[in-house]
C-alpha cells in the first residue's frame, strides 16, 4: 500500500525535547519520550513524527535533530519526519509546530510525547 505523506493524511506525533547530556548524547527522560512515541507510531501507521528542540546546553546540539537521527536509526523514513529545531522551550515548541503544520495543512487531531510531569505544560501550552 503506498502512503501518501504529503497530503496530510498522517498523524501528527509532536515528541517535546528534553535537556541533551552534556555530549550531546538523550538523557533518560528523553528515552523515555522517544520509545513511547515509536511505540505510537508504530501501534497508530502513518503518523508523521514531529520531534521539536532548540540547541541543548552545554552540547549545542539541537533536541529535534537528536531525536530524528535516533528515530531515523530505529527505522522511521524521512518522509515520517518533519524537524522542529530551534525552540527554547515548551510554549515555543508548540508554536513552531503548529505554524509547520499549519503550512502543511494539517486540520484535525495531533499526538503529543512527553513525559507525566510535562504533559500539563503541554496542554496549557496548547490551550
Amino acid at each position: 500500500m503506498q502512503i501518501d505523506r504529503q497530503a496530510g493524511c498522517m498523524l501528527p506525533v509532536v515528541i517535546f525535547g528534553a535537556k541533551l547530556q552534556p555530549d550531546g548524547s538523550p538523557g533518560r527522560t528523553l528515552w523515555l519520550r522517544l520509545a513511547a512515541a515509536h511505540a505510537y507510531g508504530e501501534a497508530h501507521a502513518p503518523v508523521l513524527y514531529i520531534p521539536t528542540g532548540g540547541p541543548s546546553h552545554p552540547s549545542g546540539m539541537r533536541e529535534g535533530e537528536v531525536m530524528a537521527t535516533l528515530l531515523g536509526a530505529a527505522g522511521v523514513p524521512p518522509d515520517a519526519l518533519l524537524v522542529e529545531g530551534t525552540a527554547p522551550d515548551t510554549l515555543a515548541s508548540v508554536i513552531a509546530c503548529t505554524r509547520l503544520l499549519r503550512q502543511r495543512g494539517h486540520v484535525g487531531p495531533v499526538a503529543v510525547a512527553s513525559s507525566s510531569y510535562h504533559l500539563p505544560r503541554c496542554l496549557y501550552s496548547c490551550a
